[in-house]
């Protein structure tokens, strides 16, 4: 399981830098006019996503290895479906402050 945590988590923090150097790989923005993109602060949107991305990242297996650490190890392996979860919904709804510029 620590394999699994560690590449998910690394997974995440190169998707983090992978938006930054390509705006285009954020849903949603790819599909957008040509009139609607220039409404969108693209390099604070991109910067956003990929700090999200790596905190959300880092803390996966940082709050797993916590929790598995004081003998709670069911609780440990729910975390990171949550700690994942919760990262990206946090990602997703602040992100929408960079919609008009």
């Amino acid at each position: 399981m620590d394999f699994a945590i560690i590449t998910i988590s690394a997974f995440i923090v190169g998707l983090g830098f992978l938006v930054k150097r390509n705006p285009n790989l954020i849903a949603g923005y790819n599909g957008l006019s040509e009139q609607e993109k220039r409404k969108v602060d693209i390099e604070g949107l991109s910067t956003w996503m990929r700090n999200g991305f790596v905190i959300t990242g880092l803390a996966t297996p940082l709050v797993y290895f916590l929790v598995g650490y004081f003998g709670y190890q069911q609780l440990a392996d729910f975390s990171m479906m949550f700690t994942i979860t919760i990262g990206t919904f946090v990602i997703a709804i602040s992100s929408q402050r960079f919609r008009n510029k």
